[in-house]
């Protein structure tokens, strides 16, 4: 059977990451990656066609009303032979429609802003974390006081915790513990490793730009959002679905999002202006990259956790009759590696215009905040050596 000359195509004009535009030939055109492939298509299948929006702007769902909206409400209508548009070929769907030959996946994830740098002027203390700082001073403290005991009170308590003070900072060792081989070793062992270990992470801490901890799933972002910290803007779709998920988060998170009403305008769900940090977007990590660009190259955070994944592919009519004909067509786009190859160009087109004023020039000058903390633990040390200075005249006196 002859493959039609035309078909009727709806569309999604997600005006963020597509674009409507007039040909040559004075036809409606479509832009981006679906535009780009449904060129391929038709150059390969030989058929001209004719594009449609969806009046409701939905990718398609079941009403309350039990009708389906959007595109796949079209295409099911007879209203259109095909619908493109990051379409993901649920079982729900399935039932009122078909899918080609999968071409990409749907992955659900959330983004956020670009995680702000830390303050470089407490980067020496970094490298640990508290419960590190706190073990290493108790043993700091602790040790000494065995040494002293052991030694029957031979040596001050206050010389032997200033002299595990210096093996740690790497200077030289004096003659008290050459008779406490495993006391004495264990605490070389213990100094050279916390040593060691703080020299390297503090280098790297100052030589690499080190970021706040963000959001990184969707437990954490769920918490966040009952902390009152965060809100989650999503389509009514992803909404709803969260809701019939097993994970008693995740169902609270789609609570949270339909009570407070969290749903942006059409087509602004990734306008620069939700990501004032406060806000995590939902969505298809597709359409992340292709707003913003993909990982590492992006302007916003998009975390590694997916939350759900299905197939991307066109939906036809359930009677279309040449549906061999464009998997087949499809098959050969993906596998030739032409679909990965437009969805990469247009990443970085993305990643280039979203970071034309997001990024600037790496040459900074040096300012007093740079400095900031080396000064402050300067000044710290002066002032222990000084009352370290002024006991010692005391003692010296009474």
């Amino acid at each position: 059977m002859n493959f039609p000359k035309k078909l009727i195509i709806a569309m999604y004009n997600y005006s963020q990451i597509t674009e409507i535009y007039q040909g040559e030939d004075g036809a409606i055109k479509l832009g981006g990656v679906d535009g780009k492939l449904l060129d391929i298509l038709s150059e390969t299948l030989k058929f001209r066609y004719e594009l449609v929006s969806s009046p409701d702007e939905e990718w398609g769902s079941l009403s309350t009303a039990g009708n389906w909206t959007g595109l796949i409400g079209m295409v099911s209508r007879g209203q259109a032979d095909a619908a493109i548009g990051f379409l993901s070929a649920s079982m729900e769907r399935l039932t009122v429609v078909d899918f080609s030959e999968p071409y990409s996946i749907n992955e659900l994830s959330l983004m956020t802003h670009l995680p702000g740098t830390l303050p470089k002027a407490y980067s020496y203390f970094y490298p640990f974390e508290w419960n590190v700082w706190a073990c290493t001073i108790a043993v700091w403290f602790i040790l000494p006081l065995l040494f002293y005991i052991q030694t029957n009170k031979k040596y001050p308590y206050c010389r032997l915790v200033f002299q595990m003070y210096r093996f740690i900072i790497r200077q030289n060792f004096t003659k008290f513990a050459y008779g406490r081989k495993f006391l004495f070793g264990l605490w070389l062992y213990f100094a050279f490793i916390i040593s060691s270990s703080y020299t390297a992470v503090l280098f790297s801490i100052i030589t690499v730009e080190n970021r706040e901890i963000p959001i990184r799933d969707f437990k954490e972002l769920s918490q966040a959002v009952s902390e009152g910290q965060y809100r989650v803007i999503s389509h009514l779709s992803i909404a709803r679905h969260l809701l019939h998920l097993e994970e008693d988060y995740i169902v609270s998170l789609g609570d949270a999002i339909i009570e407070n009403n969290w749903f942006p305008e059409l087509g602004h769900s990734l306008d620069d202006e939700q990501f004032d940090g406060k806000t995590a977007v939902l969505g298809v990590k597709i359409m992340f990259g292709l707003r913003y660009g993909k990982p590492p190259y992006t302007t916003k955070y998009v975390s590694e956790a997916v939350l759900h994944s299905e197939d991307v592919g066109l939906a036809v009519r359930k009677d279309f009759c040449c549906k061999k004909a464009l998997d087949s067509a499809i098959v050969r786009v993906k596998r030739a590696g032409l679909y990965q190859k437009l969805l990469n160009d247009e990443m970085y087109k993305a990643w280039g215009i979203s970071s034309k004023n997001a990024f600037k020039s790496n040459r900074k000058a040096i300012t007093i905040n740079n400095l900031f903390g080396a000064l402050l633990l300067l000044l710290s040390c002066l002032i222990l050596a000084a009352i370290a200075l002024i006991l010692e005249i005391f003692s010296n006196h009474f």
